[in-house]
């Protein structure tokens, strides 16, 4: 069958007793209601990935106080990710994975976000995200294991801060972004990093590391 299904807001009628809302790769489409995330919303794993749903993200998602997933990766959503002046995202305190990938999602990385203090994986590659990255935050988010920023329009330098990111990261993907300066030896040298991606970044500086351009 090909028949496209929606998002109804009539969902939150379950109040604080839902914990997981799962409606991976159900040709879904339409936008996602922004009802379905009432302030004493209970849900703890939010996957909505694999479906075409389009408009923005909600700022009610962007505010629940107790999910501790969120997957929305691989559909068309738009606009800017709500944060500072539209939801305050701290409220995710309790976040440890979230996933934005392959939408058409605009703006920048929110600064709230990347330095949430349980979060572990932080996935947005595959959008039209402009920006530097929050590096000072990034750098104090303690719990973060997994960073995939790639296949974006991200710009400026990478600082010491990123650098010291290698420490506890074991994986970092930048690659295919506009980044440039030089390439912080410690992020090379970084100790737990098992997977690093930072080509595709045609402006970066290697002559840090000891390589001639042209090498």
């Amino acid at each position: 069958s090909t028949d496209a299904f929606q998002l109804h807001p009539d969902i939150a009628s379950y109040g604080t007793t839902l914990r997981v809302l799962s409606y991976a790769r159900n040709k879904l489409t339409g936008a996602i209601p922004d009802a379905l995330f009432p302030r004493d919303s209970g849900l703890r794993r939010v996957d909505l990935s694999g479906n075409a749903l389009n408009g923005t993200l909600p700022d009610g998602l962007m505010g629940l106080t107790k999910v501790r997933v969120v997957n929305v990766s691989g559909n068309a959503l738009s606009g800017a990710i709500p944060s500072e002046g539209d939801v305050d995202v701290r409220a995710m305190a309790s976040l440890t994975d979230f996933d934005a990938s392959n939408n058409a999602l605009v703006g920048a990385v929110p600064p709230s976000l990347a330095g949430l203090k349980h979060l572990r994986t932080l996935s947005l590659r595959g959008n039209k995200l402009t920006g530097t990255i929050p590096c000072d935050q990034l750098a104090h988010s303690r719990s973060l294991r997994e960073l995939d920023l790639s296949d974006n329009d991200l710009s400026g330098e990478l600082s010491g801060d990123v650098a010291a990111l290698g420490e506890r990261l074991t994986r970092l993907d930048l690659s295919r972004n506009r980044l440039s300066g030089p390439v912080p030896v410690g992020l090379i040298t970084g100790r737990a990093l098992t997977h690093l991606d930072i080509s595709g970044n045609e402006d970066l500086d290697w002559t840090s590391l000891g390589v001639r351009e042209g090498a």
